[in-house]
């Protein structure tokens, strides 16, 4: 008969790996890599976009990286990182889920390097035009590449035909190769019906 002794060590032994497994990595960046690691169960590698490598950027090659998103970001804010997607696999190959060392989203914008050549606008002038909306209609974002930003404005739009008319002027993708090209109507009407039932927007320069 095994002493009582002997058992009770055991199960504190026992019990203390199992604390051990369950703490939280250290709220630090490298914390931050190893909580994307555990929960997606992938490895980290540096994110890698059309310019190559960027700094304080990791990548991981995911399914369905927005909701892995919206179920993070949040508490990855806690070790000063922001958890967003880089680039959409469409179900053809695996989305590539990003985190930068920040927590500031426009920082986000300006290290993937985003920006609307087609269009004349350097990624400057994206960060600048993006700031100018979250001051009037204050929104998440929630992916960003090299020529697209995606994400939610956190309350329902304001003022829906002004927002219209400032997001085509900038960016006349979101309808002409977004929106448009299932619905009728004008590209002011199309992003006001839009804005109507949802908060989502997906701007890019094609």
């Amino acid at each position: 008969m095994t002493p009582r002794w002997l058992v009770v060590a055991a199960a504190l032994a026992l019990s203390s790996i199992a604390c051990q497994r369950a703490k939280a990595p250290p709220k630090t960046w490298q914390g931050a890599i190893q909580v994307v690691e555990d929960a997606t169960g992938t490895k980290a590698a540096p994110l890698a976009l059309l310019e190559g490598r960027i700094p304080g950027v990791m990548q991981f090659e995911v399914d369905d990286g927005l909701s892995i998103v919206e179920r993070d970001r949040m508490r990855l804010l806690d070790y000063g990182a922001y958890l967003f997607l880089a680039e959409h696999g469409f179900k053809r190959k695996k989305d590539t889920l990003a985190l930068a060392k920040t927590t500031d989203k426009f920082k986000v914008v300006q290290l993937v390097g985003t920006d609307a050549v087609n269009y004349g606008h350097d990624n400057a002038e994206v960060i600048t035009w993006l700031r100018q909306l979250d001051r009037d209609e204050p929104f998440v974002l929630t992916g960003a590449g090299f020529d697209y930003i995606e994400g939610y404005f956190k309350k329902d739009v304001r003022d829906p035909r002004a927002l219209a008319r400032r997001i085509y002027a900038f960016c006349p993708d979101f309808v002409d190769q977004g929106l448009g090209l299932s619905e009728k109507g004008t590209p002011e009407d199309i992003i006001v019906r839009h804005f109507s039932g949802s908060r989502t927007f997906f701007f890019w320069w094609d």
